[in-house]
């Protein structure tokens, strides 16, 4: 009988909202940065947007698994740009990518599931749908960065980022 339990357990378990569980929650950093000639500008999320980011993506419902060409050079997914965070739990930094028109972001599966590493050249990632005020919030910080130049559109290299 107690194994059925456990059983049902683990069920439940995959249900769960992982990427929340396992990043955004314990997530107490965020920045955007873009480069515009040889600079590299970043403008940090505060603490009150934040809160309202990590709040709203505690209701991620649809999330979207599939493996794509990891695009280490750029480009990943059109329209996408990267997100830096802290996650205080990992205790390193993590990119994710999002689009402010499609109202939705990526992260990586081995960013998720540390022991499942990368298998270029495809990746395993999953994408979720944004909600109206994080899509708000990150489109006010983009605006506070320098026109011209570019945005990152991909994940970097696996080393840490100064």
């Amino acid at each position: 009988m107690l194994f059925l339990l456990l059983i049902a357990g683990c069920n439940e378990d995959k249900t769960e909202n992982f990427v929340y569980v396992k990043v955004i929650k314990d997530m107490s950093l965020a920045w955007l940065y873009k480069r515009v000639d040889r600079e590299l500008f970043r403008v940090e999320i505060k603490r009150e947007d934040l809160k309202i980011i990590i709040d709203d993506l505690k209701n991620i419902s649809a999330i979207k698994e599939y493996s794509a060409d990891a695009a280490p050079f750029g480009g990943f997914k059109e329209g996408f740009k990267s997100i830096m965070i802290y996650n205080e739990n990992q205790k390193r930094n993590i990119a994710l990518l999002y689009s402010i028109d499609e109202k939705a972001m990526i992260i990586r599966k081995c960013d998720i599931f540390l022991g499942e590493g990368i298998d270029l050249p495809l990746i395993t990632v999953y994408e979720f749908e944004l909600s109206k005020r994080v899509v708000q919030i990150l489109k006010k910080y983009e605006e506070q960065i320098p026109d011209g130049g570019y945005f990152y559109s991909s994940w970097p290299s696996d080393y840490p980022i100064e």
